[in-house]
Formats: C-alpha cells, structure tokens, sequence
C-alpha cells in the first residue's frame, strides 16, 4: 500500500518500506543539513532522480527513525527504483488532481452505494451540513480513522448533518503488497463486505473505475473530509483529528469546523494536512505492474517432505506468522481454496507472513502436485510428502487433525494457534484473524486493535 502525508507519507510497502512506510508524522518535512546528506540519494540520481525528486526524498528521509535510514542506507537498486517510480506517480497525481479550494461549491456526482443506491448531492439537500469523507478498505489510516467517521455520524444524527464517504482508488492500480492490511480490496464488492463487517452507518460510494469524483475534489490520501455549508460551498477539508489514534488526538478539526457551520460561524482553519495512503490514480499503475510481472516470473518448486520434517514444521517456532495448507490434487475443495491462500500470501508476504503447502498425493504424483501449482502459479514453500500413509501424515503434523483434506493451521512467531479449519477455510475470517495479531508499523501502531474490536 503506498501512502502520502499530504506533504509526508505513504504506507509500508514491502520492496520500499525503508522510504515509505513508516513516516512517523504528518506534517515534518525538514531538510537535513548538508553534512547529512544520506548516502542513498547518490544512488537515486544515478538511476534518474531530478534534483528537485532528490530534494523531496531527502525531505522524506528526515523523518525517519534510524531502523528505517538504516534499510535506505543500503543502496538496494531495485528497492529505490520502486521508490522512485512510485513517487514519480504520487507526485503526479497531485499536479494532475488539484485540491478542492476552500469557498468553492461541492462538485457534481451520481455514484453507486454499497446499498445499490444511487447518490447525488439532492440525496441530501435537506442537510445544514454535508460532509464527504474519502475512504478506502484497504488503508490503515482510513481504517483507523473509520470508527471517528462513525461516531461523527450518530453524534449529528439529529442535528442536519448529513455524511457520505466515497471510495476513490482504482482496485488494478494497488499493488499486491499495498494490500497488507486489508481482508478485501477496493472494488465494490469489497466494499460491501467491508461496509456489512464494520457496520457502516453512512453511504458508501464506489469512485474506483471512473475517479471522475475524486478528480473533482481532488483528495490527497484516504482518509481526507470534505465539509459544505448550507449553501454546499466547502468550509473545511483536510484530517478529522491531528493523529492516527483515536486515543492520542488532542486537537478535533473536523468536528470542531462542524459546529461553528451549525453554529453559523466561520472556520478559521479550512485546510490541515492529512495522512493516509495516496489515491490510487487508474492510470498510474507502473509499480502494481511490475510487481504483479515480477510476481508471474517467480519459479513454482516442490520439496519433499518426511514425516519428522512435518512435525518440525508444527513444533518449530519462526520469526513469521505461518500459514500451513493440507491438499491434493484430486479434492475438489482444496483446488478452490488454495488461489485464495495464495493470493493471501500475495499480500500479506511483505508482513512477515508466509505460506506453506502440502500435498497429500501420493509421491508417485509428483508432476500432477508440480502442474497444478503452477496452473495458480504458487511460488511459495510447497511440499509433498513421502509417504502414501495419511494417518502417520495426521499424527506426525497434528494429533487433533481428525478428517482429511483441506485442512489449514495458522501459527503466530510463537507457535500460538491463530487459525485452525479441517475442511475448506473461511478465507476472510482466515485473513482477519492474522491482521489481529500482526501490529502495524511506525505510525500504524495500533491498527491491529482494528481487526480485534469488530463485533463478527
């Protein structure tokens, strides 16, 4: 997931984390002093970087903690090409989508909502206020964030405010690993199962294949608010506090910009800088591109696996939350889960998550194992046992397992049991279950509680 500070940030990316993931504020970008000047921007304008690129990213490394300098400090190429190019299109996209400036009337739309509604600003023409919160499932800001939304919601419920959020990114143009933090993507179909999952209490609006209404406003990341007064001339956008947590935020702006509008008083203040993940512009895809090409050219490899290999498997502590699949090649229901185990790992790979396969064929069926991963391309840590005896295959792994194939174990770095199914898994409860017990980073601490607090 990329993200922008509006003058600071993006997400943790998993090939660039070192510059983008874990800016630790939403308003520093300090120069350092000359006598600073990180080693890596050498590397950057060698691979192209302008001087006025190399500026930026020195303004970015300033706010970094060592850990992160450290990892930028290694001149990995590859790594600070990805970061170059992604900048290259969060910049962009800023130049291209100016910001909705203050005093200005809302903007036209007509968008589906998760309730297959259509709305337009006369959806709420009744309202004192209005307030457009861009939003998106996959952001951990946004996600942080959206319980604040909520509780704005029922507060105003009965004063004339009237609140709807639109998802604004192009679900093609997120690279796998910007996914990292979600259960879903960003399509509408995403956003309905995001919207039953967290109860939502205000429409939400699908902006991702057109953007025509993003254009419009012109947010800078997700989340980003957006508040008109009566006349639906905007008086307010920016953050709806000054920090990710809710906890920790001393300051309120949007609700504070929310009643002077009903009190029929100016905002001074009608922009502040936000944070959260950058819009992911339709047409800036480079760097989902190559990800999902490098992805594709990834070789597919099968091990054979002993039986004290499997009980090592299960016994053995990682340092990675382990994701551990039991199937074969003639049950019907493991060849249906496993894309999906395997997109999992896709996206959460960059979080210290990774994913093992074993195959119950019999050994001689070592090709047909082979063919059909790659047939869903999996170049994950696949096994093949070797052995035909499926019982000591269940004593030697689990002695609890006690039906046959699919069956899946996840395991925490220390060997805690975070998800178990014999048959066939619920991938989303799967998926969440592992967001709840992996915090995020830098400025994302916290977001696990997220994935703890839902109600189902």
């Amino acid at each position: 997931m990329r993200e922008d500070v509006n003058g600071s940030s993006r997400r943790a990316r998993s090939r660039i984390v070192a510059i983008t993931g874990a800016i630790l504020a939403a308003n520093i970008a300090t120069c350092l002093p000359a006598q600073a000047y990180p080693p890596f921007l050498e590397t950057l304008k060698n691979i192209g970087a302008t001087p006025e690129e190399l500026k930026k990213f020195n303004e970015l490394y300033s706010t970094m903690n060592p850990e992160e300098k450290a990892k930028a400090d290694k001149n990995d190429v590859n790594y600070l090409r990805n970061g170059l190019d992604y900048f290259r299109a969060v910049w962009a996209g800023e130049a291209a989508h100016p910001l909705l400036k203050a005093g200005a009337p809302m903007p036209a739309f007509s968008l589906k909502g998760v309730d297959d509604k259509i709305y337009s600003p006369a959806s709420f023409k009744d309202a004192k206020v209005v307030v457009v919160a861009f939003m998106s499932n996959h952001c951990p800001a946004s996600q942080m964030s959206e319980g604040r939304i909520m509780q704005l919601v029922t507060d105003y419920a009965k004063r004339g405010v009237a609140f709807v959020a639109i998802q604004p990114d192009a679900p093609n143009a997120a690279a796998p690993s910007e996914l990292g933090f979600t259960d879903v993507d960003d399509g509408l179909a995403g956003m309905k199962e995001r919207a039953r999952y967290r109860s939502y209490n205000l429409p939400y609006l699908d902006d991702g294949e057109l953007q025509v209404v993003t254009k419009a406003f012109g947010p800078k990341t997700t989340p980003h608010v957006f508040i008109f007064d009566q006349d639906r001339k905007l008086r307010y956008e920016g953050r709806i506090d000054n920090h990710l947590r809710a906890d920790k935020a001393t300051t309120h702006e949007a609700r504070d910009a929310i009643e002077l509008l009903l009190a029929g008083k100016p905002v001074p203040v009608a922009h502040t800088p936000t944070f959260g993940c950058s819009i992911k512009w339709a047409d800036q895809t480079a760097l989902a591109d190559r990800e999902r090409d490098e992805w594709k050219a990834m070789p597919i490899k099968v091990e054979t696996a002993t039986l004290e290999q499997l009980t090592a498997l299960r016994k053995t502590p990682s340092d990675k939350t382990r994701i551990i699949n039991f199937w074969a090649t003639w049950c019907g229901p493991c060849k249906v889960e496993l894309p999906e185990l395997v997109k999992t790992y896709q996206w959460y790979q960059g979080r210290d998550v990774e994913l093992v396969t074993v195959s119950v064929d019999d050994p001689a069926n070592r090709a047909g194992v082979k063919k059909f991963l790659e047939k869903i391309h999996a170049p994950v840590r696949n096994l093949q046992v070797d052995t035909s005896d499926l019982f000591a295959v269940q004593a030697a792994f689990d002695p609890d397992w006690q039906s046959g194939v699919p069956y899946t174990l996840v395991l925490a770095p220390d060997g805690r049991v975070i998800y178990r199914q014999e048959g066939e898994v619920d991938i989303l409860k799967m998926r969440r279950a592992i967001l709840a017990n992996i915090d995020g980073p830098g400025g994302f601490v916290g977001n696990a509680d997220y994935w703890k607090s839902a109600s189902r």
